[in-house]
């Protein structure tokens, strides 16, 4: 089941869309992830349908039978169809709405990439921040972040373009690791590929814990020390 992944509140309302547009068009259900720092906030959001729009993948080959279940259905078929058809529907779909995409650009040369999600990327954008790294400041120092909508399954194509020509790239999720296994088989036999760090650095030493909460401070902590190891 796709897991879509929002960061606040406005994006709890705008993933929610998603989520119903997502399961009829690739014929799964849909989750969100709920945080207490999302459902047990309050915000003040715009919520206006006319600025909400939902794109279908043009160039995804649909199975001339379709995606949904159907009359006698087994359950070999309705596997086959799974791992054939939807979730590559899914993926399709997050390309077309621009689900994950890069936010901040790392310039011409980048060497660091910082992968997020969810409530942790406000924690990357909070640390940027105490770190006195703006916009300027990053592409100076060669550094990108690349937000993720769906944490799973990940959007290969997004994430390959991302870590072409970086030589390390940093995943900043909260508890257990979801996407940075996912970026290891995603980019497993790339040319070049980065070194990926998150729960562990590079030596195997333990540098975002799985246990516990994450914090703004943690992840500046990660990030500055990666920067001065440069």
């Amino acid at each position: 089941m796709p897991v879509l992944n929002p960061a606040n509140v406005a994006e709890m309302v705008e993933f929610g869309l998603h989520g119903w547009a997502l399961s009829r068009f690739a014929g799964v259900w849909a989750g969100i992830k709920c945080v207490k720092d999302n459902i047990e906030s309050s915000a003040s959001v715009a919520l206006n349908a006319d600025e909400f729009s939902v794109s279908l993948p043009n160039g995804y080959a649909m199975p001339e039978d379709g995606l949904s279940i159907r009359r006698g259905d087994t359950r070999h078929e309705q596997e086959a169809r799974l791992h054939r058809h939807k979730i590559g529907a899914v993926q399709a779909y997050v390309r077309a709405n621009s689900l994950d995409r890069v936010t901040v650009e790392g310039g011409v040369q980048p060497k660091l990439g910082i992968v997020s999600t969810g409530k942790s990327y406000m924690d990357v954008l909070q640390a940027l921040a105490d770190l006195g790294i703006t916009p300027a400041r990053a592409e100076s120092l060669g550094l990108s972040v690349y937000k993720v909508g769906m944490s799973w399954p990940l959007e290969p194509r997004g994430i390959c373009d991302f870590a072409a020509g970086k030589t390390h790239i940093l995943a900043v999720e909260e508890k257990r690791g979801l996407i940075e296994s996912q970026m290891k088989d995603v980019l497993y036999g790339m040319t070049d590929a980065p070194v990926i760090i998150g729960k562990r650095d590079s030596e195997g030493a333990v540098l975002l814990a799985e246990e516990g909460g994450l914090t703004s401070t943690q992840v500046a902590m990660a990030i500055g020390t990666h920067l001065l190891g440069e």
